[in-house]
């Protein structure tokens, strides 16, 4: 009967929207995963950097030539 049928598609679209909504949340979770990988590595980059700068930077200072 078209009533049988009215609720078959109504379940059909309900079971569809929940698929796109999980599927949404998925993504979303792996675009934030993503963020905080590349975050992370930007501050050891940024770290490694600084430290790497500061040795140059007291090796310069060390130098007895410097300001002599």
């Amino acid at each position: 009967s078209n009533l049988d049928e009215m609720n078959q598609l109504q379940k059909d679209t309900t079971s569809a929207i929940r698929e796109v909504e999980s599927l949404n949340r998925e993504t979303e979770k792996d675009v934030r995963d993503t963020m905080r990988d590349t975050e992370e590595r930007i501050d050891n980059n940024a770290k490694q950097l600084e430290d790497r700068l500061n040795e140059r930077l007291q090796e310069a200072l060390d130098n007895p030539l410097v300001g002599n």
